[in-house]
């Protein structure tokens, strides 16, 4: 599908609001652009989903960090993402996991169906800042840190769902157990299993690769 884009400041564009979780509620994407009947019925005959539609979030759409997580005086708009605008993630806290995924596949174990233990990437969880080196999971306890010129507040945990199990590179083979499966082992709170932290910003600049991290506990 080639869509060319329709934005806000045309005169044919259609606003509407969106809903990600209830609708009504303060995490609906307010003006984002309609993408014309074309693009919607095309996406509908492709998925099988009778009446969807594309939208753009142009400059018009305002959607705002939920309240609880808000840090006052602080950026808090927020995209089509699940509900923050940053999540940070391990290397080293994913190559623990993974080992944890491989014992459940030994020989003995009470494993399950799936006869070989996935390599679980970095996209299943899909962060935009990826982190290498320290010890496994010690993001769990930082506060706020720096990269590059920019300062964040560690704001919660990031809980995961099902799209975790799907793995980006073979989508086709649908949903398996891992990685929830272990992560509940170790990685439960509740009835969430986390992986990941979410930040706010507290001051924006530039992140380069190999900038080195600074958090402060």
């Amino acid at each position: 599908l080639i869509c060319p884009v329709v934005r806000s400041f045309h005169n044919h564009a259609v606003m509407c609001d969106v809903s990600l979780w209830e609708p009504g509620s303060e995490d609906d994407a307010n003006a984002v652009v309609d993408q014309g009947d074309e693009a919607a019925k095309w996406l509908s005959d492709f998925l099988k989903r009778p009446n969807l539609r594309l939208v753009f979030r142009d400059i018009t759409c305002t959607r705002v960090v939920n309240q609880k997580y808000r840090a006052k005086n602080q950026p808090s708009q927020v995209s089509f993402a699940d509900g923050m605008q940053y999540l940070i993630t391990s290397r080293t806290s994913l190559a623990q996991l993974n080992q944890k995924v491989a014992l459940n596949y030994l020989p003995g174990s009470n494993s399950s169906e799936e006869q070989e233990a996935p390599i679980l990437t970095m996209d299943r969880f899909r962060p935009n800042i990826v982190i290498t080196g320290g010890e496994a999971f010690e993001e769990d306890d930082w506060k706020s840190l720096k990269i590059g010129t920019c300062e964040f507040e560690v704001s919660h945990h990031c809980p995961r769902c099902i799209l975790t199990t799907i793995d980006p590179i073979r989508p086709e083979k649908g949903t398996s157990k891992e990685p929830l499966k272990t992560l509940s082992t170790f990685r439960k709170s509740g009835n969430e299993v986390n992986f990941g932290v979410y930040l706010i910003p507290k001051k924006l600049g530039i992140i380069r690769l190999n900038d080195v991290v600074i958090p402060e506990l």
